[in-house]
Protein backbone atom coordinates (compact mmCIF):
# COMPACT_ATOMS: atom_id res chain seq x y z
CA UNK A 1 0.00 0.00 0.00
CA UNK A 2 0.96 3.79 -0.74
CA UNK A 3 0.33 5.27 2.62
CA UNK A 4 -0.12 9.17 3.04
CA UNK A 5 0.87 10.74 6.52
CA UNK A 6 -0.30 14.26 7.71
CA UNK A 7 2.43 15.25 10.22
CA UNK A 8 2.63 19.44 9.20
CA UNK A 9 4.42 20.52 12.85
CA UNK A 10 7.20 17.65 13.84
CA UNK A 11 9.46 19.99 12.36
CA UNK A 12 8.73 23.20 14.35
CA UNK A 13 11.23 23.46 17.75
CA UNK A 14 8.40 23.79 20.09
CA UNK A 15 6.73 20.91 19.91
CA UNK A 16 3.33 19.83 21.38
CA UNK A 17 2.18 16.61 22.25
CA UNK A 18 0.01 15.66 19.17
CA UNK A 19 3.68 16.37 17.64
CA UNK A 20 5.12 14.16 19.45
CA UNK A 21 2.84 11.38 19.16
CA UNK A 22 2.87 11.63 15.16
CA UNK A 23 6.60 11.61 15.14
CA UNK A 24 7.23 8.86 17.42
CA UNK A 25 4.58 6.68 15.59
CA UNK A 26 6.27 7.12 12.06
CA UNK A 27 9.62 6.50 13.50
CA UNK A 28 8.17 3.04 14.64
CA UNK A 29 6.71 2.54 11.53
CA UNK A 30 10.25 2.84 10.12
CA UNK A 31 11.66 0.21 11.96
CA UNK A 32 8.55 -2.20 11.61
CA UNK A 33 7.16 -2.07 8.51
CA UNK A 34 9.18 -2.66 5.05
CA UNK A 35 6.50 -3.21 3.03
CA UNK A 36 4.14 -0.61 2.80
CA UNK A 37 5.44 2.72 1.31
CA UNK A 38 5.19 6.00 3.15
CA UNK A 39 4.75 9.82 2.16
CA UNK A 40 4.93 11.82 4.80
CA UNK A 41 3.67 15.30 4.71
CA UNK A 42 5.75 18.24 6.76
CA UNK A 43 5.56 21.82 6.75
CA UNK A 44 9.45 22.74 6.90
CA UNK A 45 11.18 23.51 10.07
CA UNK A 46 14.51 24.16 11.80
CA UNK A 47 13.99 20.55 14.15
CA UNK A 48 14.42 18.01 11.45
CA UNK A 49 13.59 15.41 13.59
CA UNK A 50 12.68 12.66 11.33
CA UNK A 51 14.97 10.98 8.10
CA UNK A 52 13.21 9.44 5.01
CA UNK A 53 14.38 5.62 4.68
CA UNK A 54 14.04 3.29 1.76
CA UNK A 55 9.70 3.20 2.20
CA UNK A 56 9.56 6.56 4.02
CA UNK A 57 9.42 9.73 2.09
CA UNK A 58 9.11 13.20 3.58
CA UNK A 59 7.17 15.92 1.38
CA UNK A 60 7.69 19.12 2.63
CA UNK A 61 5.19 21.35 1.81
CA UNK A 62 5.51 25.20 2.07
CA UNK A 63 2.14 27.59 2.94
CA UNK A 64 2.31 30.77 4.59
CA UNK A 65 -1.12 29.49 6.75
CA UNK A 66 -2.18 26.11 8.63
CA UNK A 67 -5.67 26.52 7.17
CA UNK A 68 -3.89 26.96 3.85
CA UNK A 69 -1.37 24.46 4.11
CA UNK A 70 -4.38 21.66 5.05
CA UNK A 71 -7.27 22.97 3.15
CA UNK A 72 -5.03 23.71 -0.24
CA UNK A 73 -1.35 22.55 0.09
CA UNK A 74 -2.09 18.97 1.23
CA UNK A 75 -5.05 17.93 -1.25
CA UNK A 76 -2.67 18.97 -3.74
CA UNK A 77 0.26 16.78 -2.74
CA UNK A 78 -1.86 13.80 -1.88
CA UNK A 79 -4.04 14.06 -5.11
CA UNK A 80 -0.38 14.27 -7.30
CA UNK A 81 1.04 10.76 -5.64
CA UNK A 82 -2.20 9.27 -5.37
CA UNK A 83 -2.39 7.19 -2.46
CA UNK A 84 -4.34 4.10 -0.91
CA UNK A 85 -5.02 6.65 1.82
CA UNK A 86 -4.38 9.84 3.89
CA UNK A 87 -3.65 9.65 7.72
CA UNK A 88 -3.98 12.97 9.36
CA UNK A 89 -3.02 13.17 12.82
CA UNK A 90 -4.13 15.82 14.35
CA UNK A 91 -7.87 16.26 15.06
CA UNK A 92 -7.79 17.90 11.37
CA UNK A 93 -8.26 16.88 8.09
CA UNK A 94 -9.16 18.69 4.26
CA UNK A 95 -12.50 18.89 4.11
CA UNK A 96 -11.83 18.13 0.58
CA UNK A 97 -9.75 15.02 0.86
CA UNK A 98 -8.76 13.38 -2.92
CA UNK A 99 -8.29 9.20 -1.34
CA UNK A 100 -9.97 7.91 1.86
CA UNK A 101 -9.08 9.16 4.83
CA UNK A 102 -7.62 7.80 8.43
CA UNK A 103 -8.30 10.72 11.42
CA UNK A 104 -6.88 10.82 14.22
CA UNK A 105 -9.24 12.59 17.06
CA UNK A 106 -7.55 13.12 20.54
CA UNK A 107 -9.79 15.08 21.65
CA UNK A 108 -13.27 17.19 21.15
CA UNK A 109 -12.39 20.07 23.86
CA UNK A 110 -12.97 22.78 20.96
CA UNK A 111 -15.98 21.72 20.55
CA UNK A 112 -17.30 22.34 24.20
CA UNK A 113 -18.46 25.42 26.04
CA UNK A 114 -15.89 27.00 27.07
CA UNK A 115 -15.46 29.95 30.05
CA UNK A 116 -13.17 32.46 28.07
CA UNK A 117 -11.34 33.03 25.06
CA UNK A 118 -7.75 32.45 24.46
CA UNK A 119 -5.35 35.26 25.15
CA UNK A 120 -3.07 34.17 22.61
CA UNK A 121 -4.55 35.25 19.23
CA UNK A 122 -2.91 32.12 17.90
CA UNK A 123 -4.63 29.94 19.84
CA UNK A 124 -7.90 31.50 19.14
CA UNK A 125 -7.99 31.19 15.39
CA UNK A 126 -6.93 27.76 16.10
CA UNK A 127 -10.14 27.22 18.57
CA UNK A 128 -12.15 28.44 15.45
CA UNK A 129 -10.51 26.04 12.67
CA UNK A 130 -11.15 23.31 14.62
CA UNK A 131 -15.07 23.66 15.48
CA UNK A 132 -15.47 24.87 11.87
CA UNK A 133 -13.46 21.66 10.45
CA UNK A 134 -14.03 19.27 12.92
CA UNK A 135 -17.28 18.46 12.56
CA UNK A 136 -18.13 18.75 8.50
CA UNK A 137 -14.37 15.94 8.09
CA UNK A 138 -16.30 13.49 11.05
CA UNK A 139 -18.83 11.97 8.25
CA UNK A 140 -16.42 11.77 5.55
CA UNK A 141 -13.51 9.35 7.60
CA UNK A 142 -13.30 5.56 6.45
CA UNK A 143 -11.78 5.22 10.32
CA UNK A 144 -11.41 7.63 13.21
CA UNK A 145 -8.66 6.88 15.76
CA UNK A 146 -9.17 8.12 19.41
CA UNK A 147 -6.32 7.67 22.27
CA UNK A 148 -8.24 5.99 25.26
CA UNK A 149 -11.88 4.07 25.38
CA UNK A 150 -12.98 6.74 27.74
CA UNK A 151 -12.63 9.53 24.74
CA UNK A 152 -14.06 7.12 22.45
CA UNK A 153 -17.17 7.06 24.69
CA UNK A 154 -17.12 10.74 25.09
CA UNK A 155 -16.96 11.31 21.36
CA UNK A 156 -19.70 8.49 20.61
CA UNK A 157 -22.08 10.05 23.42
CA UNK A 158 -21.32 14.19 21.91
CA UNK A 159 -21.41 13.55 18.15
CA UNK A 160 -23.41 10.32 17.73
CA UNK A 161 -20.83 8.52 14.94
CA UNK A 162 -21.15 4.97 14.25
CA UNK A 163 -19.33 2.89 16.97
CA UNK A 164 -17.81 0.67 14.10
CA UNK A 165 -16.03 4.11 12.29
CA UNK A 166 -14.91 5.20 15.81
CA UNK A 167 -11.71 2.81 17.39
CA UNK A 168 -9.29 3.39 20.43
CA UNK A 169 -5.73 2.96 19.99
CA UNK A 170 -3.74 4.08 23.68
CA UNK A 171 -0.59 6.16 22.89
CA UNK A 172 2.69 4.56 23.22
CA UNK A 173 5.81 6.27 25.43
CA UNK A 174 9.46 6.50 24.62
CA UNK A 175 11.58 4.23 25.92
CA UNK A 176 13.60 7.20 27.16
CA UNK A 177 10.90 7.80 29.92
CA UNK A 178 11.87 5.47 33.00
CA UNK A 179 11.94 5.78 36.80
CA UNK A 180 14.85 8.23 38.03
CA UNK A 181 17.19 6.68 40.83
CA UNK A 182 17.63 10.77 41.60
CA UNK A 183 14.56 12.16 40.98
CA UNK A 184 14.45 14.35 44.37
CA UNK A 185 17.74 15.60 43.21
CA UNK A 186 16.63 16.86 40.27
CA UNK A 187 13.45 18.15 41.14
CA UNK A 188 15.62 20.10 44.08
CA UNK A 189 16.28 22.83 41.09
CA UNK A 190 12.40 23.83 40.93
CA UNK A 191 11.54 23.07 44.75
CA UNK A 192 12.67 22.45 48.11
CA UNK A 193 9.94 20.22 49.26
CA UNK A 194 9.57 16.26 49.50
CA UNK A 195 6.09 16.75 49.11
CA UNK A 196 3.97 19.15 46.56
CA UNK A 197 1.33 19.65 44.16
CA UNK A 198 2.14 19.65 40.39
CA UNK A 199 0.48 21.75 37.27
CA UNK A 200 0.73 21.30 33.76
CA UNK A 201 -0.94 24.26 32.55
CA UNK A 202 -0.50 27.64 29.99
CA UNK A 203 -2.55 30.08 28.77
CA UNK A 204 -4.88 28.18 26.70
CA UNK A 205 -8.66 28.40 28.06
CA UNK A 206 -8.62 23.93 28.07
CA UNK A 207 -5.71 24.20 30.35
CA UNK A 208 -8.27 25.93 33.68
CA UNK A 209 -5.72 27.60 34.70
CA UNK A 210 -7.39 30.42 36.50
CA UNK A 211 -10.05 27.65 38.13
CA UNK A 212 -6.71 25.79 39.09
CA UNK A 213 -4.74 28.59 41.16
CA UNK A 214 -8.54 29.53 42.61
CA UNK A 215 -9.45 26.23 44.01
CA UNK A 216 -5.55 26.08 45.29
CA UNK A 217 -6.31 28.92 46.93
CA UNK A 218 -9.51 27.80 48.22
CA UNK A 219 -7.00 25.15 49.28
CA UNK A 220 -4.64 26.61 51.15
CA UNK A 221 -7.84 28.37 52.94
CA UNK A 222 -8.97 25.06 54.60
CA UNK A 223 -5.84 22.64 54.56
CA UNK A 224 -3.79 22.24 57.49
CA UNK A 225 -1.14 20.66 55.41
CA UNK A 226 -0.62 23.38 53.42
CA UNK A 227 1.35 21.97 50.27
CA UNK A 228 2.98 24.22 47.65
CA UNK A 229 2.17 24.30 43.61
CA UNK A 230 4.91 23.30 41.49
CA UNK A 231 4.05 24.77 38.13
CA UNK A 232 5.38 24.27 34.90
CA UNK A 233 4.64 25.86 30.98
CA UNK A 234 3.60 29.01 32.33
CA UNK A 235 6.00 32.31 32.89
CA UNK A 236 5.92 34.53 35.68
CA UNK A 237 4.10 37.52 34.58
CA UNK A 238 1.39 35.22 33.03
CA UNK A 239 0.93 33.82 36.45
CA UNK A 240 0.76 37.27 38.20
CA UNK A 241 -1.93 38.66 35.81
CA UNK A 242 -4.07 35.51 36.48
CA UNK A 243 -3.71 36.02 40.66
CA UNK A 244 -4.51 39.66 39.89
CA UNK A 245 -7.75 38.99 37.80
CA UNK A 246 -8.38 36.65 40.62
CA UNK A 247 -7.38 38.77 43.25
CA UNK A 248 -5.12 35.45 45.32
CA UNK A 249 -1.99 37.39 45.00
CA UNK A 250 -1.37 36.24 48.51
CA UNK A 251 -0.69 32.89 47.34
CA UNK A 252 2.43 33.68 45.23
CA UNK A 253 4.86 32.28 47.91
CA UNK A 254 3.17 29.06 48.08
CA UNK A 255 4.07 29.10 44.04
CA UNK A 256 8.13 28.51 44.00
CA UNK A 257 7.52 27.80 40.50
CA UNK A 258 7.29 31.22 39.61
CA UNK A 259 10.57 32.22 41.00
CA UNK A 260 12.28 29.41 38.35
CA UNK A 261 13.80 29.92 35.23
CA UNK A 262 10.91 29.63 32.77
CA UNK A 263 11.16 26.23 31.05
CA UNK A 264 8.23 24.47 28.88
CA UNK A 265 6.76 21.55 30.32
CA UNK A 266 7.71 19.59 27.01
CA UNK A 267 11.55 21.14 27.27
CA UNK A 268 11.69 20.12 31.01
CA UNK A 269 10.06 16.69 30.56
CA UNK A 270 12.60 15.93 27.79
CA UNK A 271 15.77 17.81 29.45
CA UNK A 272 15.69 16.28 32.33
CA UNK A 273 13.97 12.57 31.15
CA UNK A 274 11.10 12.58 34.08
CA UNK A 275 8.08 11.41 32.84
CA UNK A 276 5.35 11.57 35.76
CA UNK A 277 7.94 10.64 38.94
CA UNK A 278 8.68 13.86 39.75
CA UNK A 279 9.71 12.53 43.68
CA UNK A 280 10.32 9.67 45.48
CA UNK A 281 6.90 10.10 47.35
CA UNK A 282 3.25 10.46 45.91
CA UNK A 283 3.05 12.96 43.06
CA UNK A 284 -0.69 14.73 42.86
CA UNK A 285 -2.03 15.87 40.04
CA UNK A 286 -4.32 18.68 40.63
CA UNK A 287 -7.46 19.27 38.26
CA UNK A 288 -10.18 21.61 37.70
CA UNK A 289 -13.12 20.24 35.53
CA UNK A 290 -15.13 22.29 33.28
CA UNK A 291 -17.86 22.38 36.11
CA UNK A 292 -15.47 23.92 38.54
CA UNK A 293 -14.88 21.15 40.78
CA UNK A 294 -11.65 20.73 42.25
CA UNK A 295 -10.14 16.80 41.67
CA UNK A 296 -7.24 15.18 42.69
CA UNK A 297 -4.91 12.06 41.58
CA UNK A 298 -1.83 10.57 42.79
CA UNK A 299 0.26 8.07 42.51
CA UNK A 300 3.16 6.57 43.82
Amino acid sequence: MKIAIEAQRIFRPNKHGMDFVALETIRELQKMDHENEYFIFISPGEDRCLESSDNVHIIELKCPTYPLWEQVALPRAVKSIKPDLLHCTSNTAPLHCPVPLVLTLHDIIYLEKRQSSSLSWYQEMGWHYRRLVVPRILPKCKKIITVSQFERKRILEALHLPEEQLVAVYNGFNSHFHLQPKAPEITRKYIDAENYLFFLGNTDPKKNTPRVLKAYSDYLKQSVQKLPLLIADLKEDAIDRILEEEKITEIKSYLPRIHCEYRSSSTLCWSIRIPLSFSSGELWYPDVGSNGLWNTYHSR
